[in-house]
């Protein structure tokens, strides 16, 4: 990843990444009937990637009992799959955001269409900086999008002000183990570097951050053995992916760099998560009185 030199510069590099990669994620991973970008929630139960997808929403929405009172606000929704997934399947209103004008055109057109534009919308804005009201929303909802961010602790401060008093928080995401060395740092680098992410975040620094923001009720749940399957049916799309890069720029298609970097994402993330550099942790947390 070439230098950050400011926020600007890591919003373009996200942007493009999501913005060019949404073949990759149609192909492989159901964006289009899911509308999901994320690894997914294995439980004994689950069937195959398309269940999985919902799955993590359902998780997710569990673990802080997000009901139909509920306005959610998705920090960084992508296309908008975990939005709509909220309002169909628990009534609530949700607000997705995405520093992606694509996306969020994209999203309100189906929203429009679908006749939810009154329960469920979308604006382009950092979720480390909403421009929202303090106390707006009763639950905060991230789910593999703080790992985007240059300040994880921000994005804690910018989610404690919008929460309504006794407003919600859960976080989704993948975190770097303590003292893993200079050959760990190093691959998790060339991960992150695969995916417009700055720095991955320790949990135990994470969890730092809520507790000194004032958040309550701290805790999380360690989710890797239910993202593992998702880790390997990304790894098997490697040297598919890889014969991509070889043979596509031949008829003028995947000769950007951010195409073929993702193709190296799903070999470092396997890699690393082989080595036990990272673990995948669900966070929630509650906004006091």
């Amino acid at each position: 990843m070439p230098q950050i030199e400011s926020n600007s510069d890591l919003h373009h590099q996200i942007i493009r990444y999501y913005e060019i990669c949404d073949t990759d994620y149609a192909f492989f991973w159901h964006l289009d009937s899911r509308m999901a970008m994320h690894y997914g929630y294995w439980d004994s139960n689950t069937l195959n990637l398309k269940e999985s997808l919902w799955n993590m929403n359902r998780f997710l929405a569990e673990t802080v009992a997000v009901n139909s009172g509920d306005h959610v606000l998705d920090a960084g929704c992508g296309v908008g799959g975990s939005c709509f997934y909220l309002h169909q399947f628990y009534g609530c209103r949700a607000t997705g955001i995405t520093l992606s004008k694509k996306h969020v055109e994209n999203a309100n057109e189906k929203a429009k269409n679908d006749h939810k534009s009154h329960s469920v919308q979308f604006e382009v804005a950092d979720f480390c900086n909403t421009g929202f009201a303090d106390n707006q929303f009763d639950v905060v909802w991230a789910l593999e999008s703080v790992c985007h961010s240059a300040s994880k602790a921000d994005f804690v401060k910018e989610a404690f002000r919008i929460l309504k008093p006794g407003g919600r928080l859960v976080v989704g995401d993948f975190f770097q183990e303590k003292d893993i060395g200079e050959k760990g740092e190093l691959l998790m680098h060339k991960w992150a570097e695969s995916w417009a992410v700055p720095a991955f975040e320790t949990s135990e620094n994470f969890e730092l951050y809520l507790k000194k923001e004032g958040f309550q009720t701290v805790s999380f749940q360690n989710i890797t053995k239910q993202i593992e399957r998702s880790s390997k049916k990304l790894f098997a799309s490697f040297i598919p992916g890889i014969l991509a890069n070889i043979i596509f720029p031949f008829f003028g298609k995947r000769k950007n760099r951010v195409q073929r970097l993702n193709v190296w994402s799903v070999y470092w993330q396997r890699i690393t998560l082989r080595k036990k550099l990272w673990n995948y942790k669900v966070f929630s947390a509650i906004k006091g009185q």
